[in-house]
């Protein structure tokens, strides 16, 4: 409750204000002290007014006017807002110095302007980032972090500072990040927001087992499908999910989110980019027409034969040797689309006179040929057979 009413009071414009002017006052006294070693002459406090009147009226310009420094939100306090604040301190002090040149004040200690400059921009930061901590404080409670995922980021590059910092900043994500990894040999053992880059990403399977990481979230939007491929990899053997960032191509407006992080696709495992199909075009190919596709029982036929089945064709007639992949994808079909018409034809593709006997009794429009040896590896050990199954 006091840290509520205390937010509620610095939110007033008049107070940020007020206190702004003190600190300011009170860096010029610190700055005397400082300079005399805690004890300043009696002679040189008309020097200390003096000079804090002419100082106090450029601090006002440059404060009200120029830099509009109290129309800064300090719970929103961020590097841009810092470096507004040095500017307009450096500019300020400048021009007090050149007034001094211009206009001397005798007796006036030169390294004031030094300590004077450090010592404000000191009190005036120091205000700021105590009220946002205590604003991110009072905004994320402690007690609203329940089940909190341990996550491991791999890419300590910007994106995943990014991710970080809004990790840290939303903690009604539930995620506790435990480190980084990269392959960056640089940055193995160094610290992004006070959380460690703990090794290369060759040691993901250690450290998630060491650390007991409920998710990985791959934060590299240029990552080569290669490397996904190893981390699904190793993922998938411990039994935890894997998200990662677009492409470098999806994030058309460079913004890094961590609501943009998503699951795995099976185009980030391409070596290759997406062929988007036409899907009115392979319609006005399919619809009401009879399509014959041979080898319909293998993997490839038998996904064949559930796309063309979308397209709501006329008739599909399956061809193939194994009686029993035949029938499964018969039976698979018969169930999924039961107004479709279908024949199964157990034959082999090198039977001449069946062939010809099928195409006669159907009138196939569009044939798809998937009857083929596809095991490379095999196929070279056995020459013979592939040229004579897949070529004549």
């Amino acid at each position: 409750m006091k840290t509520y009413n205390l937010l509620k009071l610095i939110k007033n414009s008049l107070f940020r204000i007020f206190i702004d002017w003190i600190l300011f006052i009170l860096s010029f006294f610190f700055s005397f002290y400082i300079r005399f070693e805690f004890s300043i002459p009696s002679n040189y406090f008309d020097i200390l007014l003096i000079s804090l009147l002419r100082e106090f009226l450029l601090f006002f310009l440059f404060y009200f006017i120029l830099f509009k420094i109290h129309k800064s939100l300090w719970e929103y306090f961020s590097l841009e807002a810092l470096k507004e604040l040095i500017l307009a301190i450096t500019f300020e002090k400048f021009t007090f110095f050149i007034t001094y040149l211009l206009f001397p004040i005798q007796g006036y200690p030169r390294s004031i302007f030094l300590i004077s400059y450090f010592s404000l921009l000191l009190f005036l930061f120091s205000v700021r980032a105590f009220v946002r901590w205590i604003y991110e404080s009072r905004k994320h409670p402690k007690n609203l972090r329940n089940e909190v995922k341990r996550v491991i980021i791999i890419g300590a590059g910007d994106a995943g500072e990014k991710i970080l910092r809004e990790i840290k900043t939303n903690k009604e994500l539930n995620y506790e990040v435990i480190g980084f990894l990269d392959d960056d040999k640089s940055k193995i053992g160094k610290t992004i927001h006070a959380v460690k880059v703990l090794g290369p990403i060759s040691s993901l399977s250690q450290i998630v087992k060491k650390n007991f990481v409920d998710e990985i979230l791959i934060a590299i939007p240029s990552a080569p499908s290669s490397l996904i491929k190893n981390i699904v990899s190793i993922s998938s053997k411990l039994k935890i999910p894997v998200k990662t960032l677009p492409g470098i191509w999806e994030l058309i407006d460079g913004r890094i989110s961590i609501n943009k992080i998503r699951n795995i696709k099976i185009e980030d495992l391409l070596e290759r980019d997406v062929i988007n199909l036409d899907s009115e075009k392979i319609r006005e190919c399919i619809e009401k027409r009879i399509i014959l596709v041979t080898g319909a029982g293998g993997s490839i036929g038998s996904e064949i034969c559930r796309q063309v089945a979308k397209y709501n064709p006329k008739k599909i007639i399956l061809l193939g040797r194994g009686e029993n992949s035949i029938f499964n994808i018969e039976l698979e079909l018969k169930t999924l689309y039961p107004d479709l018409s279908i024949k199964s034809y157990i034959a082999d593709i090198k039977d001449r006179d069946k062939i010809f006997y099928i195409f006669e009794n159907e009138r196939p429009h569009i044939v798809f040929h998937a009857a083929a040896h596809k095991h490379v590896p095999l196929m070279e050990e056995n020459p013979d057979e592939a040229i004579f199954n897949n070529v004549f």
